[in-house]
């Protein structure tokens, strides 16, 4: 299923469907996308949320498919989080930056110790820059 939104003059195309499907799709196209921000399945087939994934295949489709100097993004957490980081290091990826996203509320009650935090890496094909962001640690969104 394919939706259009009207943004700042431009169409953004969103997909409802396997993305490994839909990013082979683009490829075989010849398209390429600018940045691919994720969370993808963790991998632990114990939890009721998660399913099988090939993620080599993804790391693989997600080089070809990001531009030059475009971005891979993604969240993450535990064992499968870091075998992401190698994979996307031997595709190609370049290590840029982490950050640690503090949030307000514990991600899980039930867990044995609840998690304020995620981690997010930021990966560059090429010679992408982040520019420069000044947050002001005295406004609202670091005091909750």
């Amino acid at each position: 299923m394919k939706k259009y939104i009207y943004n700042n003059n431009n169409y953004i195309k969103l997909y409802n469907a396997d993305c490994l499907e839909i990013m082979q799709r683009l490829v075989n196209k010849g398209m390429q996308v600018d940045a691919i921000i994720t969370d993808p399945p963790y991998g632990y087939l114990d939890h009721k949320l998660d399913r099988r994934f090939d993620i080599n295949k993804f790391f693989e489709l997600a080089y070809r498919l990001v531009k030059k100097d475009g971005f891979l993004v993604f969240f993450g957490r535990g064992v499968e989080h870091a075998k992401r980081m190698v994979i996307a290091d031997e595709v190609g990826f370049k290590f840029k930056e982490e950050i640690v996203w503090n949030k307000k509320h514990t991600t899980s009650p039930t867990l044995p110790l609840g998690r304020m935090h995620e981690m997010i890496y930021i990966f560059s094909k090429g010679r992408a820059k982040i520019n420069r962001l000044y947050l002001n640690a005295f406004d609202d969104i670091f005091n909750y």
